[in-house]
């Protein structure tokens, strides 16, 4: 197919994203949140003093990504989990932990 302006050719220069996972719905009670995972991204994040651009640029994904993720809202990929362990010289586990609270 003729593509005069080149659009195919840039598009095909453009870096790829590593697979980040899914958005988690927001919880519509209060046992709804019982399947919740705690992570230490940001406790780590900061303890390196890193801002969560810098890694974002680090684990190749948003800064967007690593702030929902960080707050509970973004489930990350297992292809994400390992990448930040790995980033973080630790196993998944160390970072991600579920949610101890018991239902009602």
């Amino acid at each position: 197919a003729h593509d005069p302006n080149g659009t195919a050719c840039a598009l095909a220069r453009l870096p790829t994203r590593a697979v980040v996972g899914r958005h988690r719905p927001q919880p519509t009670t209060a046992s709804d949140t019982t399947d919740d995972m705690r992570n230490e991204i940001r406790e780590r994040r900061e303890r390196r003093g890193l801002t969560q651009r810098e890694l974002a640029i680090a684990v190749d994904v948003t800064r967007q990504t690593i702030n929902s993720i960080e707050r509970g809202r973004y489930d990350p990929s297992l292809e994400l989990a390992f990448t930040l362990a790995d980033f973080f010289e630790c196993r998944i586990e160390d970072l991600f932990h579920p949610d101890d609270t018991e239902k009602d």
